[in-house]
């Protein structure tokens, strides 16, 4: 293979190359469309981990991406052309792009369930082929939840789009975490399948025009939305998408049934979101083997779906057993990680302590970037520095009783506190719920 071209550092966050804090190393993220992916795709994975990475462990994103680690620049070339074989894509899983639209991961094998898959693969073909898409100020992140559940977290999103039982939309937006973190608001109501990519494009052009192109940390579409206050700011996306609305033809864009319903299900809890190479061979034999189908969550686990009952070999048994903790891979190789988000993990596993406290979730995030949605957790830590004794030391911030982006309601910021006084307090609160 040629030597590889020299990647602009704009191009290559637009295709997910991202340096780590290692002299030499980069993170290559790939895109998995509605988190649906399949034994091959398991398997190739799992072979550039051993080629290019050291054998290091797949790592899962909260946007139902995938993340190899440890990558080589001279090695990035080939495994986007190996990764494309197997239809998986690289692009637009990095800088300021529309990012992976996010799906609710068994949405159509339940019963009387929807596939919106093809929907958003329109939704993101038309959209992404937009010029104004190569020049936005900053990411955009869009998700679809199939019923009043919210699986997608809309409110955590710049558009989350909630299907209805009328099989309309309702339509969430202009929410983002980050270091001020402010939830989504209500844009629209009962919204047609057929004015979705119309609307969509409406918010587009609002951000593309009025973003921020000056100061990163406030040109997210939601300071668009602040800036202009709420009943301003829906009023001028209103008179603009009435504008689009009238301008098309548009995409035909349909709500499709349900291919089949698979009544059995097992989860695959990924301690740190890491799934190793011996494992992700494992799971793709099995998915041949039993004929399973598998979705990535947007809690870093892995869905399993069958029409008969799963049978797991040992290796995988052992992840239906483990808590649910999201984490970010935090000082370990992102260049703004503040803090060793695994190994606080590592230790609440240990100790068994998301278990004790019945939470569905404890997210821990490396920086005030929040990537784990810390800020909108039941129980979030989001890593900071601490002056103890004139010394810097690492610290989290603890946030409790947020809705986890399926409402809005934020965490409620608490005291900073060092590992041990997180895994302190969260053990005395675990003993808390047990004697109740």
């Amino acid at each position: 293979m040629d030597a590889p071209k020299p990647m602009s550092l704009h191009l290559s966050r637009r295709y997910g190359v991202y340096p780590q804090k290692q002299e030499g190393l980069y993170m290559q993220r790939i895109r998995i469309p509605g988190g649906r992916i399949n034994a091959e795709q398991w398997r190739r994975l799992a072979h550039l981990a051993v080629a290019c990475c050291r054998g290091t462990p797949l790592h899962l994103t909260t946007r139902q991406d995938v993340e190899l680690h440890n990558v080589a620049a001279s090695d990035l070339p080939t495994i986007q052309e190996l990764l494309g074989r197997v239809q998986l894509q690289t692009g637009n899983t990095g800088g300021d792009s529309i990012r992976n639209i996010t799906l609710c991961p068994g949405c159509d094998l339940k019963e009387g369930g929807r596939d919106l898959l093809p929907l958003i693969e329109t939704v993101y073909s038309s959209l992404s082929s937009l010029p104004l898409c190569d020049h936005l100020p900053r990411k955009f992140k869009i998700s679809f939840s199939a019923c009043n559940e919210q699986c997608a977290l809309p409110y955590l999103n710049d558009l989350g789009f909630v299907l209805t039982p009328g099989l309309q939309f309702d339509v969430i937006g202009a929410g983002s975490l980050g270091p001020r973190p402010n939830p989504g608001i209500e844009l629209t109501k009962n919204l047609p399948a057929e004015e979705m990519i119309p609307f969509t494009i409406a918010v587009l052009e609002l951000f593309e025009e009025m973003g921020d192109r000056n100061h990163r940390r406030k040109a997210r579409l939601r300071h668009v939305r602040e800036r202009l206050g709420d009943a301003v700011f829906k009023e001028v996306l209103h008179r603009r998408f009435e504008e689009k609305r009238k301008s098309g033809p548009y995409p035909h864009v349909a709500i499709l049934p349900g291919k089949e319903r698979l009544p059995h299900r097992s989860c695959l809890r990924l301690p740190l979101g890491d799934l190793s190479v011996e494992q992700a061979v494992t799971l793709a034999d099995l998915l041949d083997k039993q004929r399973l189908q598998s979705r990535i969550n947007l809690t870093q686990d892995i869905e399993l779906y069958g029409n008969d009952p799963i049978v797991l070999p040992t290796s995988l048994i052992l992840l239906t057993r483990g808590p649910s903790i999201v984490c970010c891979p935090g000082a370990d190789t992102c260049p703004n990680g503040l803090v060793n988000t695994r190994q606080l993990a590592r230790r609440l596993i240990q100790e068994n302590l998301p278990s004790a406290l019945h939470t569905p979730c404890i997210r821990i995030s490396g920086c005030p970037n929040r990537c784990a949605h810390c800020a909108a957790a039941e129980i979030g830590l989001s890593g900071c520095l601490k002056t103890i004794q004139g010394n810097r030391q690492q610290a989290y911030r603890l946030y409790l009783g947020g809705g986890n982006g399926k409402s809005n309601q934020l965490g409620s910021p608490g005291p900073v506190l060092t590992e041990e006084e997180v895994v302190r307090f969260l053990a005395e609160e675990g003993k808390s719920h047990t004697r109740e």
